[in-house]
């Protein structure tokens, strides 16, 4: 069963936007999103917006973090950007500045949660970074952060790459076998960080192939693509959980005629994956309060209330359609029994 909560009380923030990134503290106290778009191919900027859950003795509040005085500047305005959390710092990489297509970026930053400051770009001490691209996806596991796909300046890719922040090294790894260049797809890890999904994602159409990828061995295994009752679908968002499954929620599951400037059709609901890339549907309660279907945003994992297994918040999205497509800024918790 997944039962949805809004997070209401918290004044400000970071606005409506989509194409941004999340991240959560191990802790659960706090959250942090960075990026995205205000309008189409629009960047938001790159500052970071934390927002601290609150208590039984305190309401939820949004903070704007750092640079302090004298710290380094953020990086450049971005929006399709990836990241991921490892322990107390912030990886993000690439993205793209504007609607050109040439406008995609390759560099690499780091985000200090503790001092609120960022660094970068990172520069590589071996290995060649991945190209420049947009809207991939990015995944910390065992210490390392992981790169696959996305849009690059001419056309989409299914590279995967690995970064080692203690030797600042890049590593191309073998690509998925029989996987097509795509953007907005999943990549996520399972908890241990020995196992990683594969799913999904835009391939001049959408998908719903399942693939998972063990990081010790450095192999893909192609599992058994999501079941024909359940639509493609790309732009997704997802989090892991603490026993060692995956959910995702929503996504894009027909496209819009205008291409990003519109709102294709979108999802609303919530699948869960075990390490072997077996997907089920969980069911929700129709009568309580969710979030508006969406796709272009993400979630970050949160530490599971009592009686659940998992939990996990989202911010804003792209929702409506190719009329009147609504970049959203409302918070979310999705917990998991």
């Amino acid at each position: 069963m997944a039962a949805w909560e809004q997070v209401k009380g918290a004044a400000g923030g970071p606005g409506p936007r989509s194409s941004h990134g999340i991240s959560a503290a191990a802790g659960g106290a706090h959250a942090w999103v960075i990026g995205g778009e205000v309008k189409a191919r629009e960047p938001a900027g790159m500052e970071v917006w934390r927002l601290d859950l609150g208590d039984a003795n305190s309401a939820p509040a949004w903070r704007l973090c750092g640079p302090r005085e004298g710290e380094g500047a953020p990086p450049p305005a971005r929006n399709a950007h990836a990241q991921g959390l490892l322990g107390t710092d912030l990886w993000v990489f690439g993205g793209r500045t504007n609607a050109e297509e040439h406008s995609v970026l390759n560099d690499l930053w780091r985000f200090d949660t503790v001092a609120e400051a960022w660094h970068g770009p990172i520069p590589a001490a071996s290995g060649v970074p991945p190209a420049a691209r947009s809207y991939h996806a990015a995944c910390a596991a065992g210490g390392r952060f992981y790169v696959f796909g996305g849009c690059v300046a001419e056309g989409r890719v299914a590279d995967f790459h690995c970064f080692d922040p203690e030797t600042r090294a890049w590593r191309e790894l073998p690509p998925p076998p029989g996987v097509e260049g795509r953007g907005g797809p999943v990549l996520e890890t399972f908890a241990g960080g020995h196992t990683l999904l594969l799913f999904a994602g835009y391939a001049n159409r959408e998908t719903r192939d399942v693939l998972t990828f063990d990081v010790h061995r450095e192999e893909w295994t192609r599992r058994a693509d999501l079941g024909p009752d359940l639509a493609p679908r790309s732009v997704c968002a997802c989090f892991p959980t603490p026993d060692g499954r995956i959910v995702v929620y929503g996504g894009e599951v027909v496209p819009s005629e205008r291409g990003h400037s519109g709102a294709g059709s979108f999802s609303g609901e919530v699948l869960e994956f075990d390490a072997e890339g077996n997907a089920r549907v969980l069911n929700q309660d129709l009568a309580a309060a969710r979030p508006t279907p969406r796709g272009w945003t993400t979630m970050a994992p949160l530490p599971p209330p009592p009686g659940t297994s998992a939990r996990g918040f989202l911010y804003g999205g792209l929702a409506g359609d190719d009329d009147s497509p609504e970049r959203l800024a409302d918070a979310w918790l999705l917990s998991v029994a």
